[in-house]
């Protein structure tokens, strides 16, 4: 018997993933998820850019496994930012469960994702107008689960905060790698 369907996790977020979170899945349990879904989301990215020609835009030299990395990397920043937003903010989301959270998140949007090509294929404007709804989908998603994750009331209040939190993590992460980009040749980021 299933604990929840993705039709129950898109229409009922936060009731879904209290289901999901009583589980008390151990910490190596959630971890597993976590890695299990950063290498779809790799995996996908290298199909999705396959299908439709355009390696160039990730560079056909990225290998799935840098590309794995940097998904894991990310999925942490999500993780980190929505503890340390949620936390400043009078939350009281655990480490763990955040993990969980965000894992359940990114597999449902490696699911959207591939609804997304399936329909691109099959009609491209069908493939863009999905690529929308995923959007929206994501702000549902991550404002229902940062909600029910630190015991927060007002669902409102939790998007407003959701995008002043994804434009400050979005400003920092352009800060890095605009720096990055920018450091004259022969200098690493580690000074040698």
């Amino acid at each position: 018997m299933a604990i929840f369907s993705l039709r129950e996790l898109i229409l009922t977020p936060r009731a879904a993933l209290r289901r999901i979170l009583d589980l008390n899945l151990p910490m190596s349990a959630r971890w597993q998820v976590f890695l299990i879904v950063a290498v779809a989301s790799a995996l996908f990215s290298h199909l999705f850019l396959w299908l439709v020609g355009g390696t160039a835009l990730m560079g056909a030299s990225l290998s799935p496994i840098l590309t794995g990395a940097i998904q894991a990397l990310l999925l942490l920043i999500v993780v980190g930012a929505v503890q340390l937003f949620g936390r400043a903010f009078g939350g009281t989301a655990r480490f763990a469960d955040t993990l969980l959270g965000v894992s359940v998140l990114q597999g449902v949007m490696v699911i959207a994702q591939c609804a997304q090509l399936l329909l691109y294929f099959a009609l491209p404007v069908l493939g863009e107008v999905a690529g929308f709804a995923a959007v929206i989908l994501f702000f549902w998603l991550l404002t229902n689960f940062v909600t029910e994750l630190h015991g927060f009331r007002s669902r409102m209040r939790v998007f407003l905060g959701v995008i002043f939190a994804v434009f400050c993590v979005a400003s920092v992460l352009a800060l890095l790698f605009g720096s990055l980009a920018t450091m004259p040749p022969g200098l690493t980021p580690a000074g040698g």
